[in-house]
């Protein structure tokens, strides 16, 4: 699957330059708090507030990997690493996790030091630093 842009028409509230499929995936037990697409658009990955992670296949939505547990509260900010190999997660619990994305095993041991929560998680455009922010 490519990556498509969106793009409204200048001048023409919600017209789009092509046809939109939006497909509904079933959570966990509790709601998403967030979500994101792979770089290579294979896989969507979901954080929850039942504090699991779950890796789905882009077309079918079936998990793939997870459900990912170690954080002890809701996680709000999941992303993957360029590579696809590897997935960030931040928490309610104010750490961080990094996940092999391929064994669903913590990768470098839980990354603490907020004084909260942690809303937002990212990494360096060379994939070697993890970014944060409350």
């Amino acid at each position: 699957m490519a990556p498509q842009i969106l793009a409204p028409h200048a001048g023409q509230q919600l017209r789009w330059t092509f046809t939109v499929a939006v497909k509904l995936l079933e959570g966990p037990t509790k709601l998403f708090t967030s979500v994101a697409i792979s770089p290579d658009c294979q896989h969507i990955i979901s954080g929850s507030y039942d504090q699991t992670i779950c890796v789905r296949d882009a077309e079918t939505g079936e998990v793939t990997v997870g459900p990912l547990e170690g954080h002890t509260d809701s996680v709000t900010s999941v992303i993957f690493l360029p590579d696809c190999k590897y997935i960030i997660s931040g928490s309610v619990d104010q750490t961080i996790c990094v996940w092999d994305a391929e064994t669903s095993e913590i990768a470098v041991e839980l990354l603490e030091g907020h004084a909260n929560q942690v809303t937002s998680v990212t990494f360096s455009p060379d994939g070697d630093h993890v970014i944060s922010g409350l």
